[in-house]
């Protein structure tokens, strides 16, 4: 008669969610449809991660009470952490410099924070930050407006604990 809904810790559900902004696969199609950009481009896979990531804390805090927020955004943060805690490649490392991968992720995420609201305004950030001349690609904003949706759906239906 009555469902008992489960209910989602708050920390699963923003690793699910890191996992598919992260996605190696999916960052590497949108990266080699960047104009300017070599391919493969691990940089430009690297940014596009790294951007999708700032969006969905954005999302994440705009749509939870602070104390979940936090616990949210931290279980983020834990994942780009592990996705990004091996070793460089040659152009990551260029491009970088030396300190790790992991460290340069975090703080490239804390960089698209404050353009992570407009999706128009994270694609000129990653645009500048690739060096890529002319106006920006505007079909990436497609690519974070579907992050901010995806987002706000999942966790409309969670029950989150």
């Amino acid at each position: 008669m009555f469902r008992k809904e489960k209910r989602t810790a708050a920390e699963t559900l923003a690793r699910d969610l890191a996992a598919t902004v992260i996605d190696p696969e999916a960052c590497r199609r949108a990266a080699a449809r960047l104009p300017e950009r070599p391919d493969p481009d691990p940089v430009g896979c690297c940014e596009i991660a790294f951007a999708g990531v700032a969006t969905l804390k954005h999302v994440i805090a705009d749509t939870q009470v602070p104390a979940v927020a936090a616990r949210m955004n931290a279980a983020v943060d834990a994942a780009l952490a592990d996705a990004f805690g091996g070793v460089h490649t040659a152009q990551t490392q260029e491009f970088y410099g030396p300190e790790s991968l992991r460290d340069a992720a975090l703080r490239a995420v804390e960089a698209y924070m404050p353009a992570a609201f407009f999706s128009k305004k994270v694609v000129e950030a990653m645009s500048a930050r690739l060096g890529i001349d002319g106006p920006p690609p505007m079909w990436m904003a497609q690519v974070f407006s579907q992050i901010t949706t995806r987002t706000s759906l999942a966790i409309g239906k969670a029950r989150i604990e």
